[in-house]
């Protein structure tokens, strides 16, 4: 939405002919700064969201991304990997116990 919207909005605000042209370099390659820091941001967004493994689980699907992917560091590392055994885990013990 930068990128597309307000990229070409501020750029209409900031360009006027009557400036002189060193001013306009100045403020249109601010503007274009501004831009590819929203690109930059918006590419590490969509980096770091992407899913890693497609699991299944008894019977769903479960979407583990890097964060939560066994071996990576950070909050909720290993937390994917983790909850699909402590649940396989915690269902055979149950399964176990109603059994008997």
């Amino acid at each position: 939405m930068v990128d597309v919207i307000l990229g070409p909005l501020i750029t209409l605000t900031v360009f006027n002919r009557s400036k002189p042209r060193s001013e306009l370099v100045r403020d249109l390659t601010v503007v274009g700064l501004i831009q590819l820091a929203a690109l930059g941001y918006g590419l590490w967004t969509v980096f770091v969201a992407r899913p890693v493994h497609l699991v299944f689980e008894y019977d769903r699907f479960r979407v583990c991304m890097p964060s939560s992917a066994r071996g990576t560091p950070g909050p909720g590392a290993g937390r994917c990997a983790e909850d699909a055994t402590d649940r396989a885990h915690n269902s055979g013990a149950a399964a176990l116990s109603r059994r008997e």
